[in-house]
């Protein structure tokens, strides 16, 4: 359906309203106050599904089996794009291999859930401060949220406003697409984190 996309002017920081259409969550733009926190998720070889499921499923970080098994059927119904040269193995064996809980997550089950919930997922690197944005590819998506990844472990990446010290529950976890000052501020504390 159509939706009232509110874009920030950063030449005047004035807000206008414009008419198009999206899909996704609807995620206003944000008042950018807080700050950025890593709220850590367990080291059990799931750490990507718990991350993802703390920023895309409203900070419950417990659905891990069920996004395991959204990225299995997902392989299943697309074959033609899943081959077994993108998987390095055939379909079905991804499919089985993807649900067992010692199975690390990586680009491929970002990439599949971001198409599914249709939000925009950066993943920033704090050994290189690298970001892989999955779905940048889609323009019609308004959302987008934020994960870390140190080399060998996902954490969900969020904004509280009292920081570290604030209850979990107030994190926000989805942010506007085009909202700069959330990127620059999620930039310079992934730089932070690099430097520790």
């Amino acid at each position: 359906g159509e939706k009232l996309i509110i874009e920030e002017d950063t030449g005047n920081n004035t807000n206008r309203i414009i008419k198009g259409k999206t899909i996704g969550p609807y995620v206003p733009p944000s008042n950018n106050q807080g700050y950025f926190v890593r709220r850590k998720q367990p080291s059990d070889n799931s750490c990507l599904f718990h991350s993802l499921s703390y920023v895309l499923e409203q900070k419950d970080n417990t659905k891990v089996h069920q996004l395991r098994e959204l990225c299995a059927n997902y392989v299943a119904e697309n074959p033609k794009r899943f081959t077994k040269e993108v998987l390095e193995m055939r379909p079905i064996e991804y499919a089985n291999w993807i649900l067992h809980d010692q199975t690390w997550g990586g680009a491929i089950e970002i990439s599949i859930l971001s198409e599914h919930y249709k939000v925009r997922i950066v993943a920033f690197d704090t050994t290189t401060c690298r970001e892989d944005v999955y779905g940048s590819d889609h323009d019609e998506y308004n959302a987008m949220a934020l994960i870390i990844y140190t080399g060998n472990h996902y954490d969900a990446l969020s904004l509280n406003q009292f920081g570290d010290s604030g209850s979990s529950d107030k994190d926000i976890t989805l942010f506007h697409i085009k909202d700069t000052v959330i990127m620059s501020k999620a930039r310079a504390y992934v730089e932070e984190e690099h430097k520790r």
